[in-house]
């Protein structure tokens, strides 16, 4: 009976120690707030526009073919 009260106070001091080590509510000091994002569309509202607006690339994707030691490739 010993034993087992004895392996029963270590878990529960493992969880213990291990959920106040994983604690992710603690905060760095000079941690900045996150700023704000901004609409790729000016006037838009919506959660999918993580990365802002973008440029498109004129000819991306590039054809398989044309680069270099890839003639014989193809897609689609």
């Amino acid at each position: 009976m010993s034993t087992r009260w004895t392996v029963m106070s270590i878990v529960a001091v493992a969880v213990a120690v291990g959920y106040w080590v994983a604690d992710g509510r603690s905060t760095v000091q000079g941690q900045a707030a996150p700023g704000r994002g901004y609409a790729a569309v000016p006037g838009a509202v919506g959660a999918l526009d993580v990365t802002g607006p973008y440029d498109v690339v004129a000819d991306w994707p590039k054809d398989l073919s044309t680069l270099p030691g890839n003639e014989k490739w193809t897609w689609g």
